[in-house]
Parts: structure tokens; C-alpha cells; sequence
């Protein structure tokens, strides 16, 4: 107790406050109570006693949210009426702040509608009052702090501010029930209060630590995350494995265990969640591992930050059906399971080896075909018959010997190498008709067994046949007249069979989806088709006819189409077959040295030349002297 004047006691006790403030880092309160006392003098004082303490904890400030479950409440529509939702809240504590959320009332003509909240203290605060004229319902809520008044009508599910503030509720305590009040002022539209929640901002007192407000709520010294209480997850082990699934190479995994509740798992720093351990499908890449606790979003990340996925160098595999390294290539159609190629080598009569894949040759010609050296024990020659010689003998060439008809035609080299991958290469044999001891013929014979029919609905293959009667062997053969009608003409592979059954791939999936082929085909042709080849000009086939050349012409050939798509269909009109052949002439042409009419005799030798016969010769000697 001090006895003093007033006003200098106070400013004596105001300065000290101050100075004990400064020194605790934070406002110092001081209380006084004044009293009257009368001294010996017989003089009337004021007495201060005055208390300092230090400054209180700052209190701990919760949010929770509540919802009605008085709901649904009608609105009548026969009357003027009020009605009230109530709310319970059984939890204590003085409100900082109070918003309505999750109102949804159906109401024809809101214009009618006076809507209030009534605290357990009896405070009433009036939140709408006749809005939005005859518009219909209110869904959203209300805050002090939302951004505007209500748009109309007011059912975006927005907040919207109140009629008057909210905020006539703070330092209320909120436990206890409230009361939505609605009155309808117009006895002719009703409707319903479907829902209405209270999110009641708090001071609390925790009695365990709050995780997330940098307050050490339950006094231990340790603050949000650094508290047990908050329940931060311990990483204990982890496991990772590198994609093995070339060449898409997206099957990493990351295997995390942690200890904890409510565990939550990371591997992009925390930037998303996800309730697993256990990450897949992951690519090649750097991994930031974190652990949370879902509920107080208290974190851990891995002491080994980053995990580093590496992927493997991927190669073809050459026997799978998989394109392993993906570079579009499958299996033998890779150029890693294939790395060789055939380098062709030819070498007739013994003149040298060139690199001449399409041989001209007369009978009785020596041939050699090879490959380059290294690859004697790999190869195989497949003969124009189909017969097939596996050994090269050593050396990385077959000699076939001398030529005659019956060997002339396509020969393939077949490298395999250890992967059981093969390459070929074609060698073509046939007749040079400059050295031909026959004379040479050039007929057309054209297919009678047309119109063929292709069909639409059905991948298929359909034959139209020529018949040639007559003889010889063929030294340059094209086909002519071809006219097929069908759309899209890439559905299409075409071929020509001769009679001693060799097939040569002539058309094969050209023009895409144009329609239509009109023209010839032949080895001798400027260039391969246009597209649409439907000028009637001739073209290059896919496979050289020259494959014919040699062989016996007589009997049944087959134009063979195969469609390769079940969809568009067409017609295969005409086509016909030109071909230059030896043949054989009915008298002996006198001055070609050839034995055209097959009788043994040439040129003049023959009886078809007419040479004459001396019968008898007789002489006389001069007798007309002098001139004799």
C-alpha cells in the first residue's frame, strides 16, 4: 500500500509496468483498488494497492464445424409463419468467429423471407431479409468476410455477407443451442430448410498439443510437429527396383515402411499423397521420399533423399515377338538380332566375281554365286525347284556349273546367324536371247476367265486363269490389259503363277486408298506405278518377271489378288499375257545362222534355201583365131 497523490502514484506504477514489460518481452498488466483514508492530520488520501503480473498464455484457438440435425423443417405456404431449426453445440469456449455454411433452403419468392440466428445467450442477428425478389431457393453460406453481398438468386453454393454482422456473436460462449430462425411474410409460397452447419472459430484449451499454430498448447516445452503429441511417422526401412520392362521401361517400384498413425506416403516431396506404401509403374528418375501423419500433417522425409531409379540399357531380345528396345523392330527384323547382310557376289564363265544380282547367260554358261567371305558356315542356296544345298563346302560361294533350261530361274543365298536370324538375297538367272539358237516369237494371249469377283466382306484370295497352247521358252515376258476395279487398292497383293508353280510377287499394298489398276506391268517399264496406276501406262512390278525367263510357257497360268482387308471388294476385268519365247518357223530363214525350221540344216545348207544341183558340165576349146 502506497500513499501518494493520484495522478503521481499512477504514473509512478505506469513507468515501472512499462520497464517490467520490456524486461519480460511482452506486456506486463497492472491492477490497482483505490481506497479512502483520513491521516492524523485530520487530511482525507487516496490509498492504490496495486498488483503486477506477467502476461497470460496465449490461449489456444480451435475451429470446428456443426450441423443441424433438426432438419428438414417445413415452411408452410397456407400462412403467414415463422419457424426454427435448432443446433446443439455440447463443446465449450468463447467464439472469435462465427459463419454459417452448407444452408440449402427450397423456398418459392425468396423476397418473402426474414432469416435470423438466435445464440444460446438469446443474441438474435439478422442474416437475409427479402432478397432477390421472386426468385427462387438459397444454397451457400454466410460470412462477415465473404467477398459480396448476395448474388441473385443466391444458389452457387457461395458465401454471401449477412444482413448484419456476424461478428455480434464474438466473445459469446458457444455452447448450448442455437436457433435458425425463418419468418415467411407472405402467406402464399413455402418450401423447406434442408440443411444449415455452424463453423465456430474458438479460444480452447488443449489438452494436447494443437499441431499447426506454433504454440505450445499443452505446456511440455515442444512445439506443433516437434511434440509427440502430434504424432510424427518414423521411416524404418526402404526398398526400390530399377524398371525392367523394356522398352516402355515403366515398372519401377518404391517400397516404403514407416511407423506411425494415420500414415500418408509421398515420393514427389511431399507435393501429393497417397494412403499406399507401396509406388509403381514409376520411370527412370530422381525420387523424394516424405511420411506424414494424415490427421496433423506432420512430416518426415528420408534421411537418403533422393532415390535415384536407373534404367537398364534395353536390346532386342530376337525370339519373343517383342519390340524389346523400342525402335519399332520385332525380333529378326531387328538390326540387333541381324547385324550381318548378305553382299552379293556373281561370277560367270569364270571372268571375275562382280556384284551383279540378275544374270543374262547362254547355255552351257559357267555361274558362281557367293557372299562375302566369313559367312561359308552359315549359308544355304535354295535352287529355282525348291531344292536346297546346305553346305558351301568351305568357301562362301556355290558353283553351279554349267547353265541349261532347267536351271534357270531365281537362286536365294540364306544367311543365318547365331540367333537364328536369316537374310537373303535373290540371284536371278535367265536366257540372253542374243545368244539363242532358235528363233525369237512375241504373242499375246489374253485371259478368258474374266469377270472374277472380289469379295467385299471376307479377307480372301481369288484366281482368274489364262491357258496358253503353245510351246516355247520364255525370254521376256509382261502382262498387259490389266484393268482391276477396287477401292482402296493397298487392301491389295497381286502375283503371277506359270505353270511349273513359280509365283512373283507383281503389286503389293501401293497408292493407299485410291481405287482402281489400269495398265501393264513390265520389267522394261520407265518406273513403278503413279498412283492411282489408272493411265494405262505399264509399270515396274515388286518382283522382277525376268523370274519367268527360261521356263516352258505351254499350260495354265493364274493372275492370283489377295485381299487383305475385309471391307472393300471389286473386280478383277481382263488381263493378258505378252511373251517373247524361241520358237520354232515353218521354212529355214537363209542368212541368221540358226536352224529355224529344227531340221538340222542352216542357212543354206538348208533345202528351204534353194541352193542348186550341177547335173553335168561339158567344154570346148577356142578355135576363133586370133582373138581366141
Amino acid at each position: 500500500m502506497i500513499e501518494s497523490t493520484k495522478n503521481t502514484t499512477i504514473l509512478l506504477y505506469l513507468c515501472i509496468a512499462m520497464v517490467l514489460g520490456f524486461a519480460m518481452d511482452a506486456p506486463a498488466r497492472i491492477k490497482y483498488n483505490t481506497l479512502s483514508h483520513t491521516n492524523a492530520g485530520n487530511n482525507t488520501i487516496d490509498l492504490y494497492d496495486f498488483t503486477l503480473s506477467s502476461p497470460d498464455e496465449t490461449p489456444a484457438v480451435c475451429t470446428d464445424t456443426y450441423a443441424s440435425t433438426d432438419i428438414p423443417v417445413t415452411i408452410p405456404s397456407n400462412s403467414v409463419a415463422t419457424v426454427f431449426s435448432d443446433l446443439v453445440i455440447p463443446d465449450s469456449g468463447i467464439i472469435t468467429d462465427i459463419n454459417i455454411t452448407n444452408l440449402d433452403i427450397s423456398h418459392t419468392y425468396i423476397n418473402d423471407i426474414e432469416l435470423s440466428l438466435i445464440s444460446p445467450s438469446g443474441t438474435e442477428i439478422l442474416l437475409i431479409d427479402a432478397i432477390c425478389g421472386g426468385q427462387n431457393n438459397i444454397i451457400g453460406g454466410i460470412d462477415d468476410e465473404a467477398a459480396a453481398a448476395p448474388n441473385c438468386p443466391p444458389i452457387s453454393g457461395v458465401s454471401f455477407t449477412p444482413a448484419n454482422a456476424l461478428s455480434g456473436f464474438d466473445g459469446q460462449e458457444m455452447n448450448g443451442t442455437w436457433q435458425l430462425k425463418l419468418s415467411d411474410t407472405f402467406a402464399q409460397d413455402g418450401g423447406t430448410i434442408n440443411s444449415w452447419s455452424l463453423e465456430i472459430e474458438y479460444n480452447c484449451t488443449a489438452s494436447t498439443e494443437i499441431c499447426d499454430d506454433n504454440i505450445d498448447n499443452d505446456g511440455d516445452g515442444d512445439v506443433d510437429c516437434d511434440d509427440a503429441d502430434c504424432g510424427i511417422p518414423s521411416i524404418t526401412s526402404l526398398s526400390s527396383a530399377d524398371p525392367t520392362n523394356c522398352p516402355t521401361l515403366n515398372n519401377a517400384t518404391i517400397n516404403i515402411v514407416a511407423s506411425g498413425s494415420n500414415l500418408e506416403y509421398s515420393i514427389d516431396s511431399g507435393n501429393s499423397f497417397q494412403s499406399s506404401s507401396s509406388f509403381g509403374s514409376l520411370v527412370a528418375g530422381s525420387y523424394n521420399v516424405t511420411v506424414r501423419n494424415s490427421v496433423t500433417e506432420c512430416s518426415v522425409d528420408y534421411i537418403s533423399n533422393p532415390i535415384v531409379i536407373t534404367a537398364p540399357n534395353c536390346t532386342e531380345i530376337c525370339d519373343d515377338n517383342v519390340d524389346n528396345d523400342g525402335d519399332g523392330d520385332v525380333d529378326c527384323d531387328d538390326n540387333d538380332c541381324l547385324s550381318t547382310f548378305i553382299n552379293p557376289f556373281t561370277n560367270l564363265n569364270n571372268t571375275g566375281w562382280t556384284s551383279e544380282v540378275n544374270l543374262s547367260v547362254c547355255i552351257g554358261d559357267d555361274v558362281s554365286l557367293g557372299t562375302q567371305v566369313g559367312l561359308e558356315n552359315n549359308i544355304t542356296l535354295t535352287f529355282p525347284d525348291g531344292t536346297v544345298d546346305n553346305t558351301a563346302d568351305g568357301n562362301s560361294y556355290f558353283d553351279l556349273g554349267a547353265i541349261d533350261n532347267v536351271n534357270l530361274g531365281n537362286y536365294i543365298i540364306t544367311y543365318t546367324n547365331s540367333a537364328g536370324c536369316s537374310t537373303t538375297q535373290i540371284y536371278n538367272i535367265a536366257l540372253d536371247s542374243s545368244c539363242s539358237t532358235s528363233p525369237t516369237c512375241t504373242d499375246t494371249y489374253a485371259s478368258t476367265d474374266i469377270p472374277v469377283t472380289i469379295p467385299s466382306n471376307s479377307v480372301t484370295t481369288v484366281f482368274s486363269d489364262l491357258v496358253i497352247p503353245d510351246s516355247g521358252i520364255i525370254t521376256d515376258i509382261n502382262i498387259t490389259n490389266l484393268d482391276i476395279s477396287h477401292t482402296y487398292i493397298n487392301d491389295i497383293e497381286l502375283s503371277l503363277i506359270s505353270p511349273s508353280g513359280t509365283e512373283i510377287l507383281l503389286i503389293d499394298a501401293i497408292c493407299g486408298g485410291q481405287n482402281n489398276i489400269i495398265g501393264g506391268i513390265d520389267d522394261e517399264a520407265a518406273a513403278a506405278p503413279n498412283c492411282p496406276p489408272i493411265s494405262g501406262v505399264s509399270f515396274t512390278p515388286a518382283n522382277a518377271l525376268s523370274g519367268f525367263d527360261g521356263q516352258e510357257m505351254n499350260g495354265t497360268w493364274q493372275l492370283k489378288l489377295s485381299d487383305t482387308f475385309a471391307q472393300d471388294g471389286g473386280t478383277i476385268n481382263s488381263w493378258s499375257l505378252e511373251i517373247e519365247y524361241n520358237c520354232t518357223a515353218s521354212t529355214e530363214i537363209c542368212d541368221d545362222n540358226i536352224d529355224n525350221d529344227g531340221d538340222g540344216d542352216v542357212d543354206c545348207d538348208d533345202a528351204d534355201c534353194g541352193i542348186p544341183s550341177i547335173t553335168s558340165i561339158s567344154s570346148a576349146d577356142p578355135t576363133n583365131c586370133p582373138t581366141l
